[in-house]
């Protein structure tokens, strides 16, 4: 099963190969995992690492794999969604979690927990999932796009996608370790930012675009919590910059939205190109 094609074992073998060229890293969850195409940057080579449900603390371990051979790292793309505060590290279940313990030594379950998740992804190896190959999920800048349907808009649909997000969040934020996740969370991003600035990286925290029929709901207290922490994080380190996009919906189409809280891929190359004309303009002024 670990000889398998699968995203982590391409990503990682990615980083293996490339960490000492690597010139921008993008790290979080859904949103910058298939918001951000790493091919739309001039500067190059760039790569995306995000991962659907990613907490911070598998960002902070893959940064730290071989952060100390990635000498031409400029500027790296941290997300700053509207769930980050409360990210720490979520479970994301035994399937995924043993793919850090392999390719990232993030420490997982033990040896027979991995071959009962196995199971699951042989099922689907031999099953798959919309007729596409599980787990391979990929561009070859590790953009992820291929398991994704490009969906038409249905405002009765994308409503329910509202509440059931909606929902998660108030759960997430609500529980009774929401506090702990919280400081954990925060942590977990100022270990990013001070090993950033170790090489005098750049951290882009970025928050991307969401519609209008979620952020008009949005809890106020989840809001400004995100603001919060984003605000905090810039005025305490000189290597932070905050870009925030959730209400640039004006600046996209519905056809270039996934789902109210994810752009597809041709919303992701409007928003890395122009995400690539502001380190253009950085890069100038240096």
């Amino acid at each position: 099963m670990r000889s398998l094609p699968n995203d982590f074992k391409t990503k990682n073998q990615y980083l293996e190969d490339n960490a000492k060229d690597i010139k921008i890293m993008v790290l979080g969850a859904s949103t910058v995992s298939m918001g951000i195409k790493p091919c739309y940057f001039d500067l190059q080579p760039a790569y995306n690492f995000a991962y659907a449900s990613q907490s911070l603390e598998h960002n902070y371990w893959i940064l730290s794999k071989r952060f100390d051979q990635m000498d031409s790292l400029k500027y790296l793309f941290l997300d700053m969604s509207w769930g980050q505060p409360w990210n720490s590290g979520e479970p994301i279940g035994a399937n995924l979690d043993k793919f850090y313990n392999i390719y990232y030594d993030y420490p997982s379950e033990s040896l027979d927990l991995e071959l009962l998740s196995s199971v699951q992804e042989l099922s689907h190896r031999i099953w798959p999932i919309n007729d596409k190959e599980a787990y391979r999920t990929i561009d070859e800048d590790g953009y992820q796009s291929k398991y994704y349907e490009d969906l038409p808009y249905e405002e009765e649909a994308w409503l329910k996608s509202v509440d059931w997000s909606l929902d998660h969040y108030s759960q997430l934020i609500n529980g009774e370790q929401s506090a702990s996740k919280y400081r954990n969370s925060v942590d977990y991003m100022c270990q990013i930012i001070s090993k950033c600035k170790e090489k005098n990286v750049k951290v882009i925290l970025v928050t991307l675009p969401a519609m209008r029929m979620y952020y008009d709901k949005l809890d106020d207290y989840q809001r400004e919590t995100m603001y919060h922490v984003a605000d905090s994080l810039t005025n305490a380190f000189d290597n932070v910059i905050y870009w925030d996009f959730m209400r640039a919906d004006s600046l996209f189409t519905v056809d270039e939205f996934y789902n109210p809280t994810h752009i597809n891929p041709r919303g992701a190359k409007k928003f890395t190109m122009m995400l690539n004309d502001s380190i253009n303009k950085i890069e100038q002024r240096q």
